[in-house]
């Protein structure tokens, strides 16, 4: 076992350019040693003896890695700092995060958490990336004429015969209402009110269609006339709308 602690702070030499980086043990045991280095320029390297069929002392002696570091300590690899003391709270799925993509700050939602989080990005895409380089945030603030309504739960359910399968939890002012459900059979979403007390259910009900006519006047009011808005909102308001995209500019992206 190394003499380094999970958490220190440390000076490694790269072992291609030969450069002197800062870097942070973010693993020390008897089997293993996991070091995070800062390239520079937003940019971490990570180094394991394990994978690399070293052992610890090994792997220590070939980056020449000494105890502290006069190099200054980049945010990335504070990140990375914090993350090994255990001071970066997890990343777990449904959180809304905010992270760094070619040098502007972007949000999304978590789809996958762990380690490597799966988080959505305003155009359309999934980015995977190290735990420590997401930091959850709010929501943005955008669609005022439907910010009363919201998506609580997202439950992805697999491929029906034509499209995927999922059920959402659809909210008004924070209260659950009434869950919208896709079979993925090429049919149209089924709406389920959440109480079955029959005084609740019913009021529900009408509350579905206040949904529907919320979601057409915004439409209207946007100058579009897509008559399937109910069956994209909810995918919407959960994997797109962390992004900052608005529900018109997600209605006319040409690629749906």
């Amino acid at each position: 076992m190394t003499q380094f602690k999970k958490g220190q702070v440390v000076t490694m030499q790269h072992p291609k350019s030969k450069a002197m980086l800062a870097a942070v043990i973010a693993k020390s045991t008897a089997a293993d040693l996991v070091v995070e280095a800062d390239k520079g320029e937003g940019h971490m390297i990570r180094f394991e003896a394990k994978r690399n069929r070293r052992t610890p002392a090994q792997l220590a002696e070939g980056l020449k890695i000494t105890a502290g570091c006069d190099l200054p300590i980049s945010p990335e690899l504070q990140k990375a700092i914090d993350t090994a003391n255990g001071k970066i709270p997890k990343v777990t799925k449904g959180q809304i995060v905010s992270y760094e993509m070619d040098g502007e700050q972007c949000t999304g939602r978590v789809n996958k958490g762990g380690k490597t989080p799966l988080v959505s990005h305003k155009d359309g895409s999934h980015i995977k990336g190290p735990a420590h380089v997401f930091t959850p945030c709010e929501a943005p603030e955008i669609d005022p004429e439907l910010a009363d309504w919201s998506v609580t739960a997202f439950v992805d359910q697999g491929m029906g015969r034509d499209f995927a399968r999922w059920q959402a939890t659809v909210a008004y002012r924070g209260k659950d209402e009434f869950y919208a459900i896709c079979d993925g059979d090429g049919g149209p979403l089924r709406y389920e009110p959440v109480s079955r007390s029959k005084t609740e259910y019913m009021r529900q009900r009408e509350s579905i269609a206040t949904w529907q006519k919320a979601l057409t006047d915004y439409i209207k009011a946007k100058g579009g006339n897509n008559t399937i808005v109910d069956e994209l909102w909810p995918t919407y308001k959960w994997d797109m709308a962390p992004t900052g995209v608005t529900f018109a500019d997600y209605i006319n992206d040409p690629k749906l």
